[in-house]
């Protein structure tokens, strides 16, 4: 405790270890951490063909030479207070709904099931029993395509009603949604994609069609990591099954890639899915259209999401004011 020597019980000298080389990018890393500032966030860049991650950021941080050095009771209670968890690298151990961006997923599964013609009518709400499905928009007509760039609740609601819990399981599972991407960082999470024979193993009852509904717009019991998405959005981009890598050379040594296989998605289930993405970002009417790339060359394809983290009452709807800003920062809904 005092730090002295009492006296030596052995002694195993250190050898020298291989240099380790990354695939991170320190400028877009730098970029990426600057731009998330001091939020409560995460964010991940990857090569969508090698799996490559360029950039991988989770804020706050922390200085682990506090840890070196040796910690402050004021230090370790500051770090462990803050809700905006700076000891967790979010990136690849918070696991979160995806929200929206999981209806990719839908559409993904829905057309390789034979859904890609599916056309609904929109209203704002679909019922179920005696529950209601809110969308958060009247959309009328929509599409696969219209559906993903709009971001359509209540497309998405059908299309799982349609395509059972099953089949949303097995193909999400391709995406690599639900088990740990195999990335050589510690303390990654798995993430959830809920099943009927998780919810008896987990809580004891059968599973339920409502729920059925709310997997399908990433809502519910769905949890994935940042870094999850970002490799949903290259097996889309790319057709294959890319899985993510963080080192490129130990040593002189450089680390070979095994080669990726194609996803089992036909190739007409792909395209309709990127045209929802590419739509989203850059047609009027998507939900990434003011934040899209306007210098040609440079557009990009995506989708926006954002989850709730409470439910939202019919008595808060009657009262109409559903604004993020004015709830408390813990009951904000996350953005993707």
């Amino acid at each position: 405790a005092y730090g002295r020597v009492i006296r030596e019980l052995s002694r195993d000298p250190g050898v020298p270890g291989a240099d380790v080389y990354l695939t991170i990018d320190r400028q877009v890393q730098d970029a990426l951490t600057k731009k998330l500032g001091e939020q409560s966030a995460a964010s991940v860049v990857m090569d969508v063909e090698t799996g490559d991650v360029i950039a991988l950021a989770s804020t706050p941080g922390f200085d682990p030479n506090l840890f070196n050095v040796g910690i402050t009771t004021d230090q370790w209670q500051a770090l462990t207070s803050n809700d905006h968890n700076p000891l967790m690298n979010k990136a690849i151990g918070g696991v979160y709904p995806p929200g929206s961006t999981f209806k990719t997923a839908t559409a993904l599964s829905g057309c390789e099931a034979g859904l890609g013609d599916m056309v609904v009518n929109c209203t704002g709400v679909m019922r179920l029993g005696d529950h209601e499905f809110h969308c958060w928009k009247h959309h009328g007509r929509m599409t696969v395509t219209s559906a993903v760039q709009q971001s359509c609740d209540i497309f998405f609601y059908t299309m799982a009603m349609k395509l059972g819990i099953e089949k949303i399981d097995e193909y999400t599972a391709a995406l690599g949604l639900g088990a740990p991407t195999g990335n050589e960082l510690p303390g990654e999470r798995s993430g959830l994609i809920p099943s009927k024979q998780w919810k008896r193993a987990t809580f004891g009852q059968p599973w339920q069609q409502g729920e059925t509904l709310i997997t399908g717009i990433g809502q519910g019991y769905v949890l994935v990591t940042p870094l999850q998405l970002c490799m949903q959005a290259a097996r889309l981009a790319s057709g294959k099954a890319v899985t993510p890598r963080i080192t490129r050379y130990i040593g002189t040594h450089e680390q070979q890639r095994p080669v990726t296989p194609a996803l089992p998605f036909s190739s007409d289930a792909l395209k309709a899915v990127r045209a929802g993405m590419f739509a989203a970002a850059n047609v009027p009417g998507g939900t990434a259209y003011s934040r899209r790339i306007t210098e040609a060359g440079f557009e990009m394809a995506g989708k926006t999401g954002t989850a709730q983290v409470r439910r939202i009452t019919r008595e808060d709807r009657a009262r109409g004011d559903l604004k993020n800003k004015n709830l408390p920062w813990k009951d904000q809904e996350h953005a993707l």
